[in-house]
């Protein structure tokens, strides 16, 4: 089952009208400009993401932004548990396998390295 299309559904559904596409297109539009202004100036990708995450905070498009999550939070409950219940799940899977791909991966070279020297 996909609940991330559930939780779009009920999103559009119920909270399609809360925040119009064309206020918060134009919104977003106006974050990236500021957002390159202010931070082009930082190298740094850890520097860049703080001031971006700073001016977002500030602009109409995060406030747009956080209406329409609240309006998801209030009214898809359900489809929003169940798709992070679903999304932790996954992330955990990737996580086991990706263990266990490293591990294999420096125990073959263990092997092979005790092997032939």
């Amino acid at each position: 089952m996909n609940y991330l299309k559930l939780l779009e559904k009920c999103r559009d559904k119920n909270c399609g009208d809360v925040v119009s596409k064309q206020e918060l297109e134009s919104a977003k539009n106006e974050y990236i400009k500021s957002s390159t202004k202010e931070c082009s100036k930082d190298k740094d990708i850890k520097k860049l993401i703080k001031c971006s995450l700073k001016v977002m905070k500030k602009s109409n498009f995060g406030k747009l932004i956080k209406k329409k999550s609240k309006c998801i939070k209030t009214h898809c409950k359900k489809e929003q548990t169940n798709f992070r219940n679903n999304f932790k799940k996954s992330l955990k899977n990737f996580r086991k396998k990706s263990r266990k791909n490293t591990k294999s991966k420096s125990s073959k070279k263990k092997y092979i390295l005790n092997t032939y020297f």
